[in-house]
Parts: structure tokens; C-alpha cells; sequence
């Protein structure tokens, strides 16, 4: 009988494996030999494997290639989290500051505050739009020399 295996090496490339076990394997048994076989004829080959499970006949038939050998849930929600609280130190700096002149200014800095927000819109936007046409104008030349 042949098992479908998928294998993960180190460098988190990965493969899918055809193992031939013995017909006579029970059921529960499938995955545990073939993964022993297969850890075999890689140790024979010097081929260092990070990760080997059975295959499942009805998996979806395009696999994406793995980023990374482990599971990095946990890193990207602490990751939404540092935004989300760095998001809302921000905005309270940002309101806190505005009440502050608003009451201690009387509103003499609006007119300011309008210029600096155009200002900055339209910084984003060049800064942005810059950094595409920066992009193109490399893969061009890169093109070129090649």
C-alpha cells in the first residue's frame, strides 16, 4: 500500500513523499510506520527533516509552501496587539494635545493645524507614489542590464 507523506526540512522547504508500507498494517497504525520508514530513508541519505505527517486523500490539492516551520500565531496576535495599544497611545496624545491648545490658545492654532494636515496628505501621497515609480524605474534598469 502507498501513503501519501508531507514532509518539512529545516531550510522550510517541503515535499510530498510516497511511502510503500506493508498491506497488512492496521489502520492505526499507517501513519506511525510510515513516518519510521520514511525517517529511515532519509537518515540514510543525510537528509535532516523537520516535520512528517500522513498526507489526507481529500486535502486541498494546492498546498502553499510553508514560511516558517513553526507556528507563528502566537508572534503575529502579540503583533496586533503592540498596534492596536500603540494606535490608541497615539490617538490620546494626539486629542490630549489638541484639547490642551484649545483651551491654553483660545484656537489660534487651527488655521495651523489645517496646514499641517494638507501638508501632510499630500507628503503621504508624493512619498508613497515616489517610492513606486522608484520601484518601476530599478526593475527597468535591472532589465535592461540583464
Amino acid at each position: 500500500m502507498q501513503v501519501d507523506m508531507f514532509v518539512v526540512f529545516p531550510d522550510s522547504t517541503w515535499t510530498i513523499a510516497k511511502v510503500d508500507i506493508p498491506d497488512d498494517t492496521p489502520k492505526e497504525k499507517i501513519e506511525e510506520v510510515a513516518n519510521k520508514i520514511l525517517l529511515d530513508d532519509f537518515e540514510k541519505k543525510g537528509i535532516k527533516v523537520e516535520f512528517i505527517s500522513i498526507k489526507k486523500p481529500n486535502e486541498n490539492k494546492k498546498m502553499k509552501p510553508m514560511l516558517f516551520p513553526i507556528d507563528v500565531s502566537e508572534v503575529t496576535k502579540l503583533g496586533q496587539h503592540a498596534i492596536r495599544y500603540l494606535t490608541l497611545i497615539v490617538m490620546v496624545y494626539v486629542f490630549g494635545t489638541m484639547l490642551f491648545l484649545i483651551y491654553t490658545k483660545k484656537g489660534e492654532f487651527i488655521d495651523q493645524i489645517f496646514t499641517w494636515s494638507v501638508v501632510g496628505f499630500w507628503s503621504f501621497f508624493f512619498g508613497y507614489f515616489g517610492t513606486i515609480v522608484a520601484q518601476e524605474v530599478l526593475e527597468t534598469v535591472i532589465k535592461r542590464k540583464k
